[in-house]
């Protein structure tokens, strides 16, 4: 998913999404900064940017989140009992 600084509720709701792909450049993922979204099960891969600093989203035990070590992504892996992989 690319071309904006924030990637909201509709574009990850797509229920046959199964590997997502954040651009780097995206700063927010998810709705509004207090509200979070529930991403589909079948969703097992989630790529995010160092670029991501704000992350509002429900995941699943099914996905597995790849990101920067020391990202905001994975502080919210680790978090929310999330697998993590440094890519």
């Amino acid at each position: 998913i690319h071309g904006s600084a924030e990637i909201g509720v509709y574009s990850l709701m797509n229920p046959t999404l199964e590997k997502v792909y954040i651009e780097d450049g995206v700063t927010v993922l998810g709705a509004y900064y207090f509200t979070s979204i529930e991403l589909p099960d079948r969703l097992t891969e989630l790529h995010i940017p160092a670029s991501v600093t704000t992350i509002n989203l429900k995941a699943s035990n099914y996905v597995t989140i790849y990101a920067p070590e020391g990202s905001a992504a994975q502080q919210y892996a680790e978090n929310n009992g999330i697998d993590f992989q440094a890519e």
